[in-house]
């Protein structure tokens, strides 16, 4: 809501300074609790679950990077709806599943269960990506328009 309010009143800076925010806070959370649960499945998970669960360490941290190379970028698909372009975020969606999906049927093939926990991180890093990238170039434009 904050950064929607930003965008619609104009306060380019202060959505701009909101962002900047956001990534450094969401790369820190991120971290933060992807080294926690890495950490917590690696102790526990053998002992709690037994030894058919001693390799989910190696495939969680498969998963983390896609959370952790994702997390910073999330604030593209509010961005892109504030500056009333939904359709971008929707086909960022788009393109994470679709290369997520072809990744799935590739990598589990080649590789088990670690190809499906390498796709599944393919799916959200260039969801992200592509919808952070096209909502800053339309925020960059944006910005150029107010000041003519």
């Amino acid at each position: 809501p904050e950064l929607n309010r930003r965008v619609l009143t104009g306060n380019y800076a202060g959505a701009r300074s909101l962002i900047r925010r956001s990534i450094v806070g969401l790369s820190a959370l991120a971290i933060t609790l992807s080294a926690a649960a890495y950490l917590g499945v690696w102790l526990l998970g053998e002992r709690l679950f037994g030894v058919a669960f001693a390799g989910i360490p190696h495939l969680l941290s498969w998963m983390l990077i896609g959370i952790v190379g994702s997390a910073p970028l999330v604030w593209g698909h509010p961005l892109a709806v504030a500056m009333n372009r939904g359709d971008t975020a929707f086909f960022g969606s788009l393109v994470g599943s679709a290369i997520g999906f072809t990744a799935f049927l590739v990598l589990v093939g080649l590789y088990g269960i670690e190809g499906a926990a390498i796709s599944w991180a393919l799916s959200f890093l260039p969801t992200f990506l592509f919808t952070a990238i096209v909502a800053r170039q339309l925020l960059l434009r944006r910005i150029a328009e107010s000041k003519r």
